[in-house]
């Protein structure tokens, strides 16, 4: 038996109602060796109609991060996009939002922005299980959502500091070579405002602040275009022949 989260919880940007519509739960030990393998306590997070060898999968948010690890599931059970539940009248939405993580998904599902959620900043894309050699695609879960509902703008947003990221970089050219038709552009989070998207709607408040602030950011995107990413990435196979040459 699980332990729903209580309504004393809160996660920044987020109401504890849209929490609890989204399954999210406090877990124990016992409870997440069952889920995941693993005898941690935290937040557990089910993804909405994604299985892995027959069983549920979800992450749990630990309640003691180790290091920089604040997120665990079960071993083996590869990188999935969570696509929240309860937001279907946000499908037709002509931009659909990339964000590294679920918390931050639902935050902007919630303040009725389209959104789906990722891993991690590197995360938006895999390599095929059967052909580890095949260029890199998108999370089947995120493809099966654009084919169904296709997107005029993917929006990849990060955390304030990925502007100084280099990861985050490469990702979003390895997006816009694979998210065509859609164009890509890249919202930014300014460092003046606290780091992720979830936080600075718990900053600026669900209101017409947050709303225009967005809008703003929306307006002033860099857009990736295909072009531009494929040049980019001949550029990075030129420098690899050269440096292997050399």
């Amino acid at each position: 038996m699980t332990t729903p989260a209580p309504s004393t919880f809160s996660r920044p940007g987020i109401l504890p109602d849209t929490m609890a519509a989204a399954g999210i739960c406090c877990v124990t030990p016992a409870e997440a060796l069952d889920r995941v393998g693993q005898s941690v306590s935290g937040l557990w997070i089910p993804y909405p109609g994604v299985a892995v060898d027959g069983q549920p999968y979800g992450r749990i948010r630990l309640s003691l991060p180790t290091g920089d690890r604040k997120y665990t599931q079960r071993e083996a059970s590869g990188a999935h996009a969570y696509v929240p539940e309860h937001f279907e009248h946000l499908r037709e939405q002509p931009d659909l939002v990339i964000v590294e993580g679920e918390f931050k998904a639902l935050s902007l599902c919630e303040a009725g922005i389209r959104a789906v959620g990722i891993g991690g900043v590197t995360s938006a894309l895999e390599r095929p299980a059967d052909n580890p050699g095949a260029p890199r695609r998108l999370l089947f879960e995120l493809a099966d959502h654009l084919a169904r509902w296709p997107a005029k703008r993917v929006l990849f947003l990060g955390d304030s500091d990925t502007a100084f990221s280099m990861a985050f970089a490469h990702e979003a050219v390895a997006l816009a070579r694979v998210a065509t038709p859609a164009s890509l552009i890249l919202p930014r989070i300014p460092i003046s405002l606290p780091k992720g998207i979830d936080d600075v709607r718990e900053h600026l408040g669900n209101g017409p602040e947050f709303t225009a602030w967005w809008a703003r950011a929306v307006a002033d995107a860099v857009e990736v275009s295909y072009w531009d990413a494929e040049v980019w990435a001949s550029r990075r196979v030129t420098a690899r022949s050269e440096e292997h040459t050399s």
